[in-house]
């Protein structure tokens, strides 16, 4: 089977979302065993800002890869997809540039990423990955990206401060690097799985405009690390949206150098890889929610809770549904409790709805203090109707204030939920993509 995205028959009928949350990541630097990276920058950004990074492990690694479902995949997309079918036993290397998308380059961009590959192979040995993320259509300037490589080898750091630098040179209209980790055990061995995203606009499920690496000592099979990391994404980042546009260039890939020393994790039967596969999945929802958090103009994380639905896809696609309407997320921007934006976003979410059961609740926080009794929780919509209390509007209103803010709708008709994030629409995410390219 080709590697990417699993069907979603086979997303809905896995563990459910809610058991990852026994693990919590945290949005912070780190280092991985025998694994160095690097930042630096090659010329590609007109601002000259950093616009290349190198990921290296100094034992070959498993590798496991997520790509865009865009028919228009970049080229980068189509070659990582091949070099992962034939080697993903055997990755030493993955190169990120900025600046140049590599997209829509016809023949041309797929000899030029081809030559990208080779030239890191030239100059570091074992077979290797790259992306690539910028303005779409422009082909890769060849002679700085050979350069770039040539000068990020010497310069690969095993400390911290290599994610640091690496997560800012992959950065495009992202305000902040964004970096995440988590250690814990596997079997009786401590290990550490941490990683770095980009991405601030064209976010949408299926994963948009969004590259992303994590690296783990951990000891596993390139098939179990495949389905750990779409079990992550199909929870993470596939659940989250910024403005509903998917890119060309998604990507999310995960190395695992197996040396924590842990027994190889071969079935995915097994409780050390629903361990590895949950602890992989909180470093994913953290770096998904600090991707929705920079969103291009975001001042709000969003979190949209779907609970009492027959089918937990049902709930999903309800979510989805008012996660991606410009007018909720204006409402967001302006802190007006506009519930009829909401109840409308679900009513036509394509999902078979009784409004007469429908509740609407806003409340400040996160996933993390769904079951926190002590917070503020403020029901707006009762039965598919607006409750009748004249403090309830300016109670929402003071809600709506927070920066985390929840969005819980109950339908009323099941006992299935899902959960996706998403922040405000501002006037600065217009001004961000009016000129992008100019």
């Amino acid at each position: 089977m080709m590697r990417g995205f699993r069907t979603s028959s086979v997303f809905w009928n896995a563990v459910r979302f809610q058991s990852s949350l026994r693990y919590q990541a945290k949005p912070d630097a780190f280092c991985v065993n025998g694994f160095e990276c690097a930042g630096i920058t090659a010329g590609l950004k007109p601002s000259g800002k950093p616009d290349m990074a190198m990921w290296r492990s100094s034992k070959p690694a498993v590798a496991a890869g997520c790509f865009t479902k865009n028919a228009f995949a970049a080229a980068p997309v189509i070659l990582d997809r091949e070099i992962l079918k034939k080697n993903a036993d055997n990755i030493s290397t993955l190169v990120i540039n900025a600046g140049q998308a590599n997209a829509c380059t016809g023949e041309e961009g797929l000899k030029n990423a081809q030559t990208m590959v080779d030239h890191i192979k030239k100059n570091t040995p074992g077979e290797a990955l790259i992306m690539s993320t910028g303005v779409i259509g422009r082909q890769l300037d060849l002679p700085k990206i050979q350069k770039g490589i040539e000068s990020l080898v010497p310069k690969l750091d095993k400390t911290e401060e290599g994610w640091r630098t690496a997560s800012r040179a992959i950065m495009t209209t992202d305000t902040i690097p964004k970096l995440s980790h988590i250690s814990t055990t596997i079997g009786s061995k401590n290990v550490i799985i941490g990683g770095t995203s980009k991405g601030a606009g064209m976010i949408h499920p299926n994963m948009a405009t969004m590259l992303g690496v994590i690296c783990t000592d951990v000891a596993i099979s390139a098939e179990c690390l495949q389905a750990a990391l779409t079990y992550t994404v199909n929870r993470t980042y596939n659940c989250i949206d910024v403005d509903g546009d998917t890119s060309t260039n998604d990507t999310v890939v995960a190395l695992a150098n197996g040396l924590a020393g842990n027994d190889t994790i071969t079935s995915t039967e097994s409780e050390e890889y629903k361990d590895f596969r949950d602890a992989l999945t909180a470093v994913g929802r953290c770096l998904s929610k600090q991707l929705v958090r920079d969103g291009e103009g975001a001042t709000k994380l969003v979190t949209i809770r779907v609970t009492g639905a027959p089918k937990e896809e049902d709930a999903f696609k309800v979510a989805q549904s008012i996660a991606q309407s410009s007018l909720v997320k204006c409402a967001m921007y302006g802190k007006d409790p506009n519930w009829g934006r909401i109840v409308c976003a679900v009513g036509y979410s394509g999902v078979s709805i009784k409004p007469e059961k429908v509740s609407l609740f806003f409340s400040p926080g996160d996933e993390t203090t769904f079951d926190d009794n002590t917070k503020t929780r403020v029901q707006i919509v009762k039965g598919g109707q607006p409750v009748s209390s004249s403090s309830v509007l300016k109670e929402c209103a003071s809600v709506l204030k927070e920066e985390d803010i929840v969005v819980e709708v109950d339908l009323g008709i099941g006992s299935e939920e899902s959960t996706v994030w998403t922040c405000d629409l501002s006037k600065d995410y217009v001004a961000i993509n009016a000129d992008y390219t100019t």
